[in-house]
């Protein structure tokens, strides 16, 4: 009896990160500089440090929050929205994700159906075009150009 992978045949086929196999080999190297990963070298700020300490202290993590995000929190960001930005947005305009990587995936499962062609400026993330594989749909790849300020050419 051969042993079943609990994973799809599209998923499985999606090829390794590039990213990840660089992590991989610059553990190999002494004094390396890595720079692929979006990972602080200063530390966490002390204001959102206090501001977590807060929030377990309040009870603020002692459960699931509201699909879409704490209110005060939606709150917050379309107040900055206005003030730094002139955009005016309702809380029900937003949506609190872990990072960007997940509010790009929840968008792209809830729009692309299977068959759909995405547009996908180049260059990007290997992560954009797993997103619309894993979607079901085709990523299409738009070249950009440093020399034409990075606009598409149609």
């Amino acid at each position: 009896m051969t042993e079943r992978t609990l994973i799809s045949k599209r998923v499985s086929q999606i090829p390794k990160s590039a990213i990840h196999e660089m992590t991989r080999l610059s553990k190999e190297v002494d004094d390396v500089a890595f720079l692929s990963w979006a990972k602080p070298t200063s530390g966490t700020p002390e204001h959102i440090r206090e501001g977590a300490i807060a929030a377990i202290r309040d009870g603020l993590v002692a459960g699931y929050s509201e699909n879409a995000g704490l209110v005060s929190l939606r709150q917050a960001i379309a107040k900055k929205l206005k003030r730094d930005n002139n955009v005016e947005a309702d809380i029900s305009q937003i949506l609190v994700t872990v990072g960007a990587i997940e509010g790009l995936a929840a968008a792209i499962m809830a729009i692309i159906d299977p068959g759909d062609e995405v547009l996908l400026f180049t260059p990007t993330y290997s992560t954009h075009i797993r997103q619309v594989v894993i979607a079901s749909g085709k990523p299409v790849l738009v070249p950009t150009i440093e020399e034409d300020g990075f606009r598409p050419r149609f």
